[in-house]
């Protein structure tokens, strides 16, 4: 049978520890076993580097998350400007949603709604599935270049900043 480890432990030592002999006959001393531990501030550090991690990537994905929000907002809002554009001016005089007569300013009263409805979660099934946000309404103004549809709607608040309005305008063709 072959003996395959190299080294032989010679035990005739001047020391604490045996001399080992290696493959071309050195000799050279056996070191201690070392017995790697982890500290209690080690242990603590870690945590608070996580925790800093996670409160900085909770941070960024909210912010994500409210730039996305405006985002999608902005494009429901375009979408009804841009529907309420092409009902005013190609449908029936009789179905059109503002009615303009010479003598009189347009119709006063403005259309609402809300462009964003997000999914609730509930535990209960008599509540509503889906919420309300981002009210918006639609009126009819007479501008400088004739009569206009101006969309306005108001944008959540976010951290320090407060609420805002936005306004879209759309020229209406004669």
């Amino acid at each position: 049978m072959i003996w395959i480890c190299p080294t032989r432990i010679e035990w005739r030592s001047y020391g604490a520890l045996p001399l080992l002999r290696g493959r071309f006959g050195r000799k050279r001393r056996a070191s201690p076993r070392l017995q790697s531990a982890v500290s209690l501030v080690e242990v603590l550090a870690s945590l608070f580097i996580l925790t800093l991690s996670a409160v900085g990537i909770t941070a960024a994905w909210r912010l994500a998350d409210y730039q996305e929000l405006l985002t999608r907002a902005d494009r429901r809002a375009e979408r009804i400007l841009r529907e309420y554009y092409e009902l005013q001016t190609f449908a029936p005089a009789d179905s059109r949603p503002f009615t303009v007569n010479a003598s009189a300013s347009p119709s006063p009263s403005p259309i609402t709604g809300y462009l964003y409805y997000p999914k609730l979660i509930a535990g209960q099934s008599s509540s509503p599935q889906f919420g309300k946000m981002i009210p918006f309404s639609i009126s009819m103004t007479n501008g400088t270049t004739g009569p206009q549809l101006v969309l306005t709607y108001t944008i959540p608040s976010y951290g320090t900043q407060a609420s805002r309005q936005v306004t879209k305008t759309v020229v209406l063709n004669p």
